[in-house]
């Protein structure tokens, strides 16, 4: 559960970095008990590697998609990527220097307020449709990166509030 209602801590113990950084996770009964209510996180704190916008302003998640092996999580007009080959990580290894595999936060960019309403994995990119009928379209050059990806609107189209479907290379909206 990736949440700001579950507490980060930094114990910052010295010569320990398995012990760096750890979470204690609240399940539905309460805390568990003893040392099971303690995960290791792999992150920094909250100041180095915060939260994923959609976690750190509790945004509503309005669609989830996977693409070249990483789960997506759009929120707001947000599109978050995981970390490549961990799905459920959103927080980088460390900020002083972002690889390749680390986790991508882009915001979508437009004249009008762009919800996103669904992700649709779509000829080789992401499909990004919003309430307000503007089209984004993810450009990457080469592997997916946080350096090479962008989502940039391609087209404006009034759609129904309904889930494209694909078949094939064709890619169907109600309109």
């Amino acid at each position: 559960k990736v949440s700001t209602d579950i507490p980060m801590y930094d114990v910052n113990e010295p010569n320990n970095p398995d012990m760096d950084a750890k979470i204690a996770v609240t399940l539905p009964g309460g805390v568990p008990p003893g040392d099971c209510a303690w995960y290791d996180t792999r992150f920094g704190d909250t100041e180095l590697n915060p939260a994923p916008v959609f976690a750190k302003k509790n945004l509503k998640i309005r669609d989830i998609g996977y693409y070249r092996d990483r789960l997506l999580i759009g929120s707001d007009e947000f599109v978050c990527f995981s970390q490549a080959s961990d799905l459920f990580n959103f927080y980088g290894e460390s900020m002083d220097a972002v690889i390749d595999s680390d986790p991508i936060e882009v915001q979508l960019a437009a004249t009008d307020i762009t919800l996103v309403d669904y992700l649709v994995p779509f000829n080789n990119s992401i499909l990004v449709l919003t309430s307000a009928g503007q089209q984004f379209e993810t450009a990457v050059s080469g592997i997916v990166a946080p350096d090479t990806v962008s989502i940039n609107p391609s087209t404006r189209y009034e759609t129904q509030d309904v889930r494209p479907v694909i078949m094939g290379n064709k890619l169907y909206m109600a309109g």
